[in-house]
């Protein structure tokens, strides 16, 4: 937890059976990406490959691990196909009553 009150995170990425990222296109490398759940800001977090990989510090409350396939180790600009994906613990604490599938259940 940060001063401020926001969750931290170690992240690391434990990655088993990716394939060589060319047998996708024209990609070189697989990079890791922190994102909002707007999906609005993609921030890169640092290449990924089999075994483990830790990608440094995460500063927020919600928000989703998203792994692409990319041509270049220098993109700050995510441009290839999602290859993985996960959000964080926080968005395991979603309340699903407002959504429209639960709404008058019971009555």
């Amino acid at each position: 937890m940060t001063s401020d009150g926001r969750s931290s995170y170690n992240v690391q990425i434990t990655a088993a059976g990716l394939p060589d990222p060319a047998s996708l296109g024209a990609f070189t490398r697989y990079v890791a990406w922190q994102v909002t759940t707007d999906l609005k800001t993609w921030s890169r977090l640092g290449t990924v490959e089999n075994g483990i990989v830790t990608l440094g510090k995460l500063e927020l409350n919600k928000f989703l691990l998203v792994v692409t396939a990319e041509t270049s180790d220098r993109d700050t600009t995510r441009r290839g196909p999602t290859v993985l994906h996960g959000n964080s613990p926080s968005s395991w604490l979603q309340s699903f009553l407002g959504h429209p599938l639960f709404r008058g259940m019971g009555q």
